[in-house]
């Protein structure tokens, strides 16, 4: 055998005689052997002058087939007459079909990889669209907030928002989408969106869990074999007066740290998750809130958290981390928070999405101007909120 590796090989591939050995054995599917004792069948395509002048001594074109569609070809060259046999061209014809599955099965693995390249493309982008609608940094005279998602995949379908209102007044919202990936980001980008346009007609928080329950359940209803809820928080606050109207739908109950007492309660209420049930109704609570309190808003994917021992997180722990960071006077809360999650965590995948937000209140209850917004790389919210006074509440692991 020879290796067509020189200049004349070059010339070779690219005549007319090499094209019309192609164009015959993919048309008709058979093999084609020619050398100098051999009938040609190429006409003046291809001559024993021809093969003199390629130094050609025997040259087999050989199809291969895959239920009589040729995937590819195969060319051998030798360096003697008659170099190949009948016994070559039946084992090549033995060898052919598997050669043409290989060769299937490398292009549809191209595809996929295409597919999958286009797929992470897309979700990269869709990560990007999430993240530009989630709040901005958000400061008033009297209040600081920041809030934080970690999606357990790129995706999430937890949420949180924040969205200015008339009055000095804010609407915040914070909830978890069941489910993961692509069906609850979509999701969660419909909540946001429904939110925002919401937040300028109900009077009180109820009122638009009650809205994006139907919404939710409606939405659900009308499509078969799919079915999401979302667990949902919303309150309004009067940045004058620190005063918190607020209602939940089944969502964790936020930590209230009492600065001047310095002990941590909840914020109480009850409701059931949206999309649920039909006709659901939630309760509206009220909190007042002092200088110095804080806030701590989360999704059970912080509570949920394992490490390699496969050892849940719970709301004991966190709290107790809460409770130590408050009274430690941290700087940046969420960021110690988060620190003493992964640190519990020991290097383990995230079990689900994580949310966190956190509120301070800065000043006292007091006129203040119209808050500006600030654009920050990390997303901040606002909030404010005080519940039913509440002593430490009961551990829910």
């Amino acid at each position: 055998m020879i290796r067509p590796n020189s200049e004349r090989w070059k010339r070779f591939f690219s005549s007319e005689a090499f094209q019309a050995i192609v164009n015959y054995v993919r048309d008709t599917g058979k093999s084609l052997l020619i050398d100098e004792f051999r009938v040609n069948i190429l006409g003046t395509w291809f001559t024993p002058a021809l093969l003199d002048k390629y130094e050609l001594k025997s040259f087999l074109a050989f199809p291969i087939l895959r239920e009589d569609k040729v995937e590819g070809l195969l060319f051998f060259f030798g360096d003697m007459a008659s170099m190949f046999t009948q016994t070559h061209i039946e084992t090549l014809e033995y060898l052919s079909g598997e050669i043409a599955i290989a060769i299937r099965n490398a292009r549809i693995h191209h595809e996929i990889m295409l597919q999958n390249d286009r797929r992470a493309e897309e979700i990269r982008l869709a990560e990007k669209v999430q993240q530009h609608i989630l709040p901005k940094i958000y400061r008033a005279e009297n209040i600081r907030a920041q809030g934080i998602i970690r999606p357990a995949r790129q995706l999430s379908g937890d949420y949180f928002d924040i969205v200015e209102l008339t009055n000095n007044r804010l609407g915040i919202a914070m909830g978890d989408v069941s489910g993961k990936g692509v069906p609850a980001s979509l999701t969660m980008m419909a909540i946001i969106n429904s939110v925002r346009v919401l937040a300028h007609k109900v009077k009180r928080p109820d009122e638009m869990l009650k809205a994006l329950n139907e919404s939710l359940y409606e939405g659900d209803s009308s499509l078969e074999d799919f079915y999401q809820y979302s667990t949902g928080f919303y309150a309004i606050l009067d940045m004058k007066t620190l005063k918190l109207t607020y209602s939940i739908a089944g969502s964790e109950k936020p930590l209230w740290w009492h600065s001047e007492q310095k002990f941590l309660s909840q914020l109480e209420g009850e409701g059931l998750p949206l999309g649920m049930f039909e006709g659901a109704k939630y309760s509206v609570e009220k909190a007042q809130l002092e200088r110095d309190d804080k806030l701590v808003f989360f999704t059970d994917g912080v509570t949920d958290a394992v490490n390699l021992d496969k050892k849940r997180y719970g709301r004991t722990t966190f709290s107790n981390s809460v409770e130590k960071n408050c009274l430690k006077e941290r700087h940046n809360l969420i960021d110690a928070l988060l620190n003493d999650v992964r640190d519990f965590q020991q290097g383990a995948d995230p079990f689900d999405d994580i949310a966190l937000m956190v509120i301070e209140i800065t000043g006292e209850a007091t006129p203040l101007e119209r808050p500006k917004f600030r654009s920050s790389a990390e997303s901040l919210i606002i909030d404010t909120s005080k519940h039913s006074q509440s002593p430490l509440f009961s551990d829910e692991d």
